[in-house]
């Protein structure tokens, strides 16, 4: 709802003259009553002007603290490709959940107006490269699941969930563990993630 200073004059006078024309049927009550639906109409135009001006990486920032950390860390170079993408896709699909939207459509919009590619581009990811990797990383998640919901695992199945286990980990915990005990994984090119996975798919 756009209101121009013309709307808004109109309205301010119409909730006033409101007095006048029910007090003499009805009295002050109906007065009340019909000032109380002005204001909710003017709160209405209120709120939409400001949902316009909404900036959608400092909504972000501010209604997402953590993932907002972990978006800075992933800048450090400790971080390959593989886990970098791999982290902002979980962050987006977290976000999204929570926002109510559908990570499979580019059009749909929160009240506010925040949409998937605002999500995407404050989680530092670019759309295009981000549609690219979520086939991969969607079934890398998909196989950590169910290999957490295996009963036995052989020794190849281990160390691959072992290494997806890695890839779900946040960056800060990563980050708290000394240099020379962090895992390898960290360091992936989306070439080896692709390769480990095709190795699994052979397995099955």
């Amino acid at each position: 709802m756009n209101w121009s200073n013309v709307d808004r004059a109109r309205s301010a006078e119409s909730m006033f003259s409101v007095k006048t024309a029910t007090s003499n049927h009805f009295g002050e009550e109906a007065w009340y009553a019909s000032l109380r639906a002005s204001l909710e109409f003017w709160h209405e135009g209120v709120v939409s002007q400001c949902s316009d001006l909404i900036d959608p990486p400092i909504y972000l920032s501010a209604t997402f603290p953590a993932e907002y950390r972990s978006a800075q860390l992933l800048a450090q170079p400790m971080f390959g490709s593989a886990y970098a993408a791999y982290t902002r896709y979980l962050m987006v699909q977290r976000v999204c959940d929570t926002l109510g939207l559908d990570m499979d459509s580019a059009t749909m919009a929160t009240s506010m107006g925040i949409t998937r590619k605002d999500v995407i581009l404050w989680a530092g990811a670019v759309e295009g490269t981000f549609a690219n990797h979520r086939k991969v990383i969607r079934r890398a998640e998909e196989l950590r699941h169910c290999l957490a919901r295996m009963p036995s695992l052989t020794s190849r199945q281990a160390a691959l969930r072992h290494s997806l286990v890695t890839f779900a980990t946040s960056p800060s915990t990563h980050i708290a563990i000394n240099v020379d005990d962090r895992a390898p994984e960290l360091r992936w090119t989306h070439v080896q993630l692709t390769l480990a996975l095709s190795l699994a798919d052979q397995q099955t």
